[in-house]
């Protein structure tokens, strides 16, 4: 099965991979986040605004087995369930 992050917030200048410096909560619950491009280092904010919730019938979450501690809790994959 093949596995695909939720979310994948690529650079807006070179559209390459970034990944998260900060994470900040608005007033109105929703989630900012201050981004590094990984290969031409532009910052930049992402707007996640809502959560929602994923069903434990549809979803599956994944850790990975390698990696530190905090790795393991912060990188899960999510993976859809096959329906049938």
């Amino acid at each position: 099965m093949n596995y695909e992050p939720v979310h994948k917030n690529t650079c807006p200048e070179c559209g390459g991979e970034s990944h998260v410096l900060r994470t900040y909560y608005t007033d109105a619950n929703d989630v900012a986040r201050r981004r590094r491009c990984k290969q031409c280092d532009h910052r930049f904010w992402t707007l996640a605004s809502g959560e929602e919730p994923l069903s434990n019938r549809d979803y599956r979450v994944r850790y990975p087995a390698k990696g530190t501690q905090r790795e393991r809790y912060r990188l899960v994959k999510i993976e859809r369930c096959a329906q049938g």
